[in-house]
């Protein structure tokens, strides 16, 4: 059994730019065992031994993006198995909590929250099995739109004659959901973990609104800063209408990376992973994972995952 592991609220950052030693708050067993997280601590000088190895760099690592998969994080729901008695592995998870798998402890707090920082976002569509049949991830596919902006299903795809923003398979009758993915790293205590937040339903609304957070942060020329120039804390917050109850996250204004020495560590490091990582997604090297929520559940998506794209509420995500 994994115990949770409840830490201090993490304040916000202190306003400066010599490197410290990282809060108490943020003094965590935290690491990560997933392929491809960063570590924001200094590198060493290179010995004989590693300059031979560094002339092989990246010799046998596939660059193709079904290869490089970044896992994601999850929102916990207040029907997700890690929540629910005798359904889980993990002790004290409760709804609104987030869900970082591979990490040590995997749940964090949703009041407590999370030091994020985005390097950027993506879209795409997946197909999954429904829950009545077993669930499970199936494809993943681009996404494109036409001339009046107009977002365009995958071939084979048809939309509900109920929902306009529902859509299925019509072959196979899988499900098939639009998502927007924020990739980035979960600072903590100095290292860098690499993760996707993925976004459905009403959660593109959070998606949308959290990218134009980005757009306002501007140098002093008037262009915009890079989505990986700010730090946010991510919490959670709970939602509810006719339809339901849930949770989603909450993203804070932001802190200039200049100003987050006490989280990432080493400030140039943490600039070249987030430049990096936001090349790897622009280029395509990498992609993201299935969402873990459903990953979590075994069984596939919600039918419809419906949302306003002019940012109307209908239906939990």
């Amino acid at each position: 059994m994994v115990k949770k592991v409840q830490p201090k609220k993490a304040a916000p950052p202190p306003k400066q730019t010599a490197r410290a030693t990282p809060p108490a708050a943020l003094k965590r067993d935290f690491k990560a065992n997933v392929t491809g997280s960063g570590n924001g601590k200094s590198v060493a000088p290179l010995d004989d031994f590693d300059k031979q190895m560094y002339a092989d760099a990246g010799l046998g690592v596939s660059t193709k993006p079904n290869d490089n998969i970044t896992p994601s994080i999850a929102v916990l729901q207040p029907l997700s198995p890690q929540v629910l008695a005798g359904a889980s592995q993990i002790e004290d998870a409760e709804a609104g909590d987030f869900w970082v798998k591979g990490a040590t402890p995997p749940i964090i707090g949703g009041q407590d929250g999370i030091w994020f920082q985005p390097a950027a976002m993506t879209e795409h569509w997946f197909e999954f099995v429904p829950r009545d049949a077993g669930g499970g991830f199936v494809a993943r596919y681009d996404v494109e739109y036409d001339e009046k902006g107009r977002i365009i299903p995958p071939e084979g795809a048809v939309q509900s004659e109920d929902n306009p923003n529902s859509f299925s398979f019509e072959e196979t009758g899988n499900n098939c959901i639009h998502y927007r993915h924020i990739a980035g790293f979960v600072w903590v205590d100095g290292v860098g973990l690499e993760y996707v937040l993925s976004f459905h339903g009403t959660g593109h609304t959070v998606a949308r609104s959290w990218n134009t957070k980005w757009t306002r942060k501007r140098f002093p020329d008037g262009k915009m800063m890079p989505a990986y120039s700010h730090l946010y804390h991510l919490t959670t917050n709970q939602r509810s209408n006719k339809k339901g109850t849930w949770f989603q996250v909450a993203v804070s204004e932001g802190e200039h990376l200049r100003s987050c020495g006490e989280i990432v560590g080493d400030l140039h490091k943490a600039l070249q992973m987030g430049r990096a990582l936001a090349q790897a997604f622009q280029r395509g090297e990498k992609v993201p994972g299935a969402p873990e929520e459903f990953e979590a559940e075994g069984d596939g998506a919600p039918a419809g995952g419906d949302y306003d794209e002019q940012g109307g509420e209908k239906i939990p995500f």
